[in-house]
């Protein structure tokens, strides 16, 4: 009978362990598979003709508080950020950056995690170490300290939920308008995520700025081979003033889109959409120049929905979806 019984109490405190560890491994499954969505916003810096505070206070803060009702998990910024260099009534660059963490309040209120990396106005030509410091001061404890030698802080990666993120500064005092391509092949190396985004202020195939990661077409291509190769099809990026999306095989033959977000707030650009015809590996997609807005990235299990949503010029900001697309 004691044996019985002891039998019983085994049985017992077993099946209820396994049945507490099947929920729990359930519920971590139905976690998983949640779709989840980032944001990526860029250029929010100011015009000396419309702000004083070196950051397009009115844009950045109606799409901080839209990214919040997005339920958004963290939010990507691709440099500049703010003037800058052009010392807007002479406010120092940490000023400027603390202006930018105002304009940003309810993001960081809610707990959303905020990336960022340095775009030409923050970097000051890579001639002022002021310029880093500020930058250091202001979001150094906000980046993952993993990146190469001389840029810690400045690039480096990432992993959220099913994804892995690398950040790339452009700037470093020896690599200015170049990818840290030994590091960037370090981190693929062994990267087991199902999904992988990369950010970094210059884009990679030239819209509208002569200086951008063009300027070095061979260090260009083998980055752009690098994503296509650890299976990667997005790159965010910025610097032109406005939001283009176009696809850009690399030397394999995969396609990988380059989305240009820099509809933030800074004054907008003109380009001739055109001209995207004249690099026979740029695809054009969609262009627009007229609307300010940001891109949402849902991240369904295997499937990545990527919008963009444009303020529709209303008193009350209302922002709209203008451009769709999926990656599979």
């Amino acid at each position: 009978m004691k044996h019985n019984r002891l039998f019983l109490v085994i049985f017992f405190v077993l099946s209820s362990l396994l049945a507490f560890y099947g929920v729990w491994i359930f519920s971590q499954n139905l976690n998983e598979e949640e779709p989840w969505t980032f944001a990526v916003i860029c250029d929010t810096r100011g015009g000396s003709e419309y702000s004083n505070t070196g950051v397009n206070d009115i844009i950045l803060k109606a799409m901080a508080k839209d990214i919040v009702k997005d339920g958004c998990d963290l939010v990507l910024v691709p440099g500049d950020m703010i003037n800058g260099y052009s010392k807007d009534n002479n406010l120092s660059t940490e000023k400027q950056f603390e202006n930018w963490k105002t304009a940003m309040s309810s993001v960081y209120n809610a707990g959303i995690k905020v990336y960022t990396v340095r775009g030409n106005h923050e970097s000051g030509g890579s001639i002022d170490p002021a310029f880093k410091d500020a930058y250091f001061q202001v979001f150094g404890a906000d980046n993952p300290d993993n990146g190469p030698k001389d840029e810690k802080d400045l690039t480096y990666s990432f992993i959220h939920k099913n994804a892995l993120f690398i950040g790339i500064d452009e700037y470093a005092d020896h690599n200015t308008h170049k990818v840290n391509q030994k590091w960037v092949d370090s981190q693929l190396k062994n990267n087991s995520q199902q999904h992988i985004f990369f950010f970094g202020h210059e884009p990679a195939f030239r819209v509208n700025h002569k200086d951008c990661l063009e300027v070095y077409p061979e260090n260009r291509d083998e980055f752009w081979n690098s994503i296509g190769d650890a299976g990667g099809q997005v790159y965010f990026c910025g610097h032109d003033h406005f939001y283009n999306r176009a696809r850009i095989q690399d030397d394999s033959g995969n396609e990988i889109y380059q989305v240009i977000s820099g509809s933030g707030g800074a004054p907008f650009a003109e380009w001739d959409p055109s001209k995207g015809k004249e690099n026979s590996r740029f695809k054009l997609e969609y262009h627009n120049q007229v609307d300010y807005g940001y891109s949402l990235v849902t991240v369904d299990r295997d499937k990545v929905n990527i919008e963009w949503k444009a303020w529709n010029g209303s008193s009350d900001p209302i922002w709209v979806t203008k451009d769709s697309f999926q990656l599979e």
